[in-house]
């Protein structure tokens, strides 16, 4: 499966080199996204190996004018990026995200623990993709429509554990001016340190947009897979033989695990398209149809009872759910030279399908489920001079569901201050209030009862003093699982709050980047714990080698959290579930890396957790209870991007 897509990643990039000769390595300035601040230190070298003759029949386009939009409610227009800096550096993992705030498992493609009160975003529809799958799935927000005037490709490639890689590759082509494709694949498989830690996935996707009758109509159509699977090990049987270890488990193989025939698939493909039609080119206002389709299951193979407790009579010798959803909108949108409102009706259904009809512990699981939504929504961009503002409303009517969503951000100077304020009353991840098994225990249909959040968000930062955000997050009905697995909602007040601090201070050719946290949960404590402290700090140096062909940067990274009751990870249900045990935490991380780039290749080389050679005999680096972390580890990264 990896193979085939090394061989297409491989194949697109050399289909793609036809347009670099000549011109590939021509940075005309290095572009950061729109928003950040952070500029490439030095200066620009440009390409001395074509002659100026040879350049000058050359069209060579600056990188700024390499764009593209992400598939998201509130659409942001992007730029290419190409800096090599620590945010880069912090990016290049298997999630292609920064993880402060999460703990990954031993192996990538596996599961990442949370260290803060929620996974990768608030969502707001029925969200099926399971929490251990969350962080590789490939989701809306990473579908983007190009608007490039040459071809664009990238490559992303990252070495696996003992055995295995991963590979993200994708390119985005303007046929025309006013049509633009893009396709990408990406695949991982790696073998982990541990029994029955093997990841393999797969994901790919498609997509297309166009603007046709002098733009008054407008088409955008994707298309995106995710099949991810894991076998599930259940943690290590007795924690003491990680910690106080014998010479023979220093092979970290040989450690018995709770589960041995276990294995958990994730299956989804979803489809969307959207059009919108002017009645002259001129008109401020359109009219739009949209449909999106997501079609998926989420199966779980073996499971014994010792593990899992009694069985009950059934049909197949696996759990599995499966899902259908369907989204129609339609909508009128209004716009000016400040202003961009849109006004629609979304119609929402959802099937869940099981492969019979369950009657236990008083609650009886049909095989056919159908929950029917109805939504208005309303989105806004206005901007007023250095001031924009994003604010998008949505209403359900029969289930009285809401959310509220308001981003207002301007700059004043060297400053740039953000403000983010959400309201919403939602349900649940659907395993919390829907669920069928072979095993007793793990089988209910409740009446969820609707989440209701608020979260306000501070952001300041400043070029030179650096960044802070303040963080209040309050819950009602927070969705739980306990530790045997079994689903509640918690009535009472969640009550949360963060504070952070990151600032990359430079000195001629060294840089300190240090980022501090407090986070205190004042009420809830019971269905959610996060560590008081977290903190990541980067002492590195940087500079021009091989007569400024070369930027690099190398270093250490030091990253800490304090003990708290860390939450469980719960293979059948693959979510994680709330302990108050034990606690985990109070160990700290020790990376060296080595970054350079040349022109817009860029490598990423680290000695991770180098702080397990002296911490062998003693470990307490844990993932998740019955999870430890792996020892120290070497991994090479690489992101090559081609333009023009």
């Amino acid at each position: 499966m990896l193979k085939r897509g090394i061989f297409i990643g491989l194949f697109l990039s050399m289909w793609h080199l036809h347009a670099q000769i000549g011109g590939i390595g021509r940075d005309l300035g290095d572009i950061r996204r729109q928003g950040n601040n952070g500029k490439m230190p030095g200066q620009f070298t440009a390409d001395t190996s074509a002659s100026k003759k040879k350049t000058r029949k050359l069209k060579v386009y600056p990188l700024k004018m390499y764009e593209y939009v992400a598939e998201t409610a509130l659409k942001d227009t992007l730029r290419v990026d190409t800096v090599l800096d620590l945010e880069d550096y912090y990016r290049a993992n298997f999630a292609q995200k920064d993880l402060f705030e999460y703990m990954p498992f031993q192996n990538i493609g596996q599961p990442v623990n949370r260290l803060d009160s929620y996974f990768f975003g608030l969502f707001f529809f029925p969200d099926f993709v399971p929490q251990g799958k969350t962080a590789f799935a490939r989701k809306d927000d990473e579908i983007h429509y190009y608007k490039v005037p040459t071809p664009y490709s990238r490559l992303f490639f990252l070495t696996g554990n003992n055995q295995g890689q991963m590979l993200d590759s994708r390119i985005g082509i303007n046929i025309l001016p006013e049509w633009n494709l893009a396709l990408g694949y990406r695949g991982l498989s790696s073998l982990g340190y541990y029994r029955r830690s093997l990841s393999s996935m797969e994901t790919w996707f498609f997509n297309t947009a166009y603007e046709g009758w002098e733009g008054r109509y407008k088409i955008r159509f994707y298309m995106y897979k995710n099949h991810l699977e894991n076998e599930e090990s259940g943690g290590i049987t007795d924690e003491n033989l990680f910690e106080n270890q014998s010479d023979v488990y220093a092979d970290r193989g040989r450690i018995p695990v709770r589960l041995e025939n276990d294995k958990s698939i994730f299956h989804q493909r979803k489809t969307g398209i959207f059009q919108s039609w002017k009645r002259k080119k001129q008109d401020k206002i359109s009219l739009s149809y949209d449909f999106v389709y997501d079609k998926g299951y989420f199966e779980y193979e073996g499971g014994t009872q010792d593990v899992y407790g009694p069985s009950i009579t059934y049909s197949l010798n696996k759990d599995s759910i499966a899902h259908r959803d369907y989204k129609h909108t339609w909508s009128v949108s209004y716009k000016n030279s400040f202003l961009e409102s849109r006004l629609g009706w979304k119609h929402h259904r959802m099937f869940i399908r099981f492969d019979t009809t369950v009657t236990v512990n008083n609650y009886v699981v049909p095989a056919s489920n159908l929950y029917v939504f109805n939504y208005l929504e309303s989105e806004n961009h206005y901007n007023f001079g250095q001031v924009k503002n994003k604010t998008l409303l949505r209403y359900e009517i029969s289930k009285n569901l809401y959310q509220i969503l308001q981003k207002t951000s301007f700059e004043a100077g060297k400053w740039e201050i953000k403000l983010k304020l959400l309201l919403q009353k939602r349900f649940p991840r659907p395993v919390f209030w829907i669920r069928q098994s072979r095993f007793e225990r793990y089988n209910w249909k409740k009446e969820p009862l609707p989440v209701k959040e608020s979260l306000m968000e501070a952001e300041v930062q400043h070029e030179k003093w650096g960044k802070i955000r303040l963080r209040s997050h309050i819950q009602y009905n927070r969705a739980y699982l306990d530790n045997l697995g079994i689903s509640h909602q918690y009535p009472g007040k969640v009550d949360m709050m963060k504070i952070y601090y990151g600032n990359d201070m430079k000195a001629g050719r060294f840089g300190f980047y240090p980022e501090i946290q407090w986070q205190q949960v004042f009420a809830g404590r019971q269905v959610t714990d996060m560590p008081q402290w977290i903190g990541r700090a980067s002492l590195y140096y940087n500079d021009w080698w091989f007569q400024k062909h070369m930027w690099m940067q190398s270093g250490f990274m030091v990253k800490y959290f304090s003990e708290y009751y860390m939450p469980g990870y719960f293979p059948m249900l693959n979510t994680f579930y709330e302990q108050r045990q034990k606690k985990y935490g109070g160990f700290y991380l020790l990376d060296f890396f080595f970054n350079f780039k040349v022109k817009k290749f860029r490598a990423f080389l680290k000695w991770a957790h180098v702080n397990a050679y002296w911490e062998k005999r003693n470990p307490r680096y844990y993932s998740a209870p019955g999870y430890p972390f792996a020892d120290h580890y070497i991994r090479l990264g690489i992101i090559w991007e081609f333009t023009n």
